[in-house]
């Protein structure tokens, strides 16, 4: 296995089979990870060959706040540094930003505190059902 970080197009149904992967509820509406994906100013996607690794994606400002929005690996990339490659790729170049913000799962926590983040308990989130 030879990762590889490229920018290369990614195709719906990629972006819905790595979402399945991982559980994620978004996987099965293609047109909104398409447009999520497209529209997002800061991404990386890792590829082992032809397959799609992982991924990471952002919105940012330029300025003040970078907001990670996705970070996935698929479960047969797990366990191998891979996700806190694609957090540094993506974090990077925006490294003298002001703040860097995500909303992550409770059990997701420690991974991203190893990565230097801190757990802020105020926060208020609206999805749709």
């Amino acid at each position: 296995m030879k990762i590889e970080f490229s920018p290369k197009p990614i195709s719906g149904k990629e972006l819905c089979a790595l979402y399945a992967s991982v559980n994620d509820r978004r996987a099965s509406d293609e047109v909104m990870l398409s447009g999520a994906w497209e529209n997002s100013n800061v991404r990386v996607a890792a590829w082992d060959g032809d397959r799609l690794a992982g991924l990471a994606r952002g919105l940012s400002d330029g300025h003040t706040t970078l907001y990670v929005c996705d970070l996935l690996v698929h479960p047969v990339y797990q366990g191998q540094g891979l996700a806190a490659e694609l957090m540094r790729q993506l974090c990077k170049p925006h490294e003298d930003i002001y703040q860097t913000v995500l909303i992550t799962d409770p059990e997701t926590i420690p991974f991203y505190k190893k990565l230097g983040f801190m757990h802020w308990e105020s926060a208020c989130l609206k999805m749709r059902p």
